[in-house]
């Protein structure tokens, strides 16, 4: 049997006047009419003038059941025209992740999200890095990792904590020195108040060890 680039088709043609005969070569068929021979054409049967081949493996993507070669059918591909053979698909909406504009789901495209791979809607982002809050391993930006950080939302990079107790001052609340002895041992020789500045219109009143008033103002300082 011959094989296909070496078969002919005879075709006749009749007039009053001659008949003249025709030699036509498998080389010169075009089944699809797309202009393309079939010789060549990577799709015989489906009309593709443009023989687009994303995958380059000789299979026009019209006839090609895996047009990005990742070795998923396109029926049940995520991403049937970029390779992603793992299918990853962040917020599961049938669209994969290399081809989701939204790859988190939280309606705020890809490249305005301040956190790409994690939902924020809101974009919080406290120092304003960039780097959304939920993203952010220093999201006050004191240079203080919020797992380290004794007051991760409030900047305090000296991490001041003048009772001990785990919280950064600038997070705590009062801090008031119980004890004052002002006879110049260089030990609680002076008195503060630590965050009185938050509560500006304080009465604040000092009493000895009996009871008796020896201190009062308004608005300290």
């Amino acid at each position: 049997m011959s094989s296909r680039r070496d078969r002919t088709t005879i075709l006749s043609h009749s007039s009053n006047l001659t008949q003249r005969f025709y030699t036509l070569t498998y080389a010169d068929l075009d089944t699809d009419g797309d202009g393309i021979t079939d010789f060549v054409d990577n799709c015989v049967d489906t009309a593709n003038s443009d023989q687009a081949d994303l995958d380059n493996d000789g299979i026009g993507d019209v006839c090609d059941d895996d047009i990005d070669g990742d070795g998923i059918l396109n029926n049940g591909d995520n991403c049937p025209e970029i390779a992603n053979s793992d299918q990853a698909d962040l917020d599961n909406d049938g669209i994969g992740d290399i081809c989701d504009d939204d790859v988190d789901g939280d309606g705020v495209t890809n490249t305005i999200d301040n956190c790409v791979y994690l939902v924020n809607s809101d974009q919080a982002d406290l120092d304003m890095d960039g780097i959304g809050d939920i993203c952010d391993m220093d999201f006050d930006g004191d240079g203080v990792p919020n797992d380290f950080d004794n007051c991760p939302g409030t900047p305090n990079e000296n991490q001041s904590d003048v009772d001990g107790n785990g919280k950064g001052d600038v997070c705590d609340g009062l801090i008031v020195n119980d004890v004052l002895t002002p006879n110049g041992d260089g030990m609680n020789d002076t008195w503060a108040i630590v965050n009185i500045e938050r509560f500006p219109n304080a009465l604040i009143r000092v009493f000895n060890r009996w009871g008796n008033e020896v201190f009062s103002t308004n608005s300290y300082n």
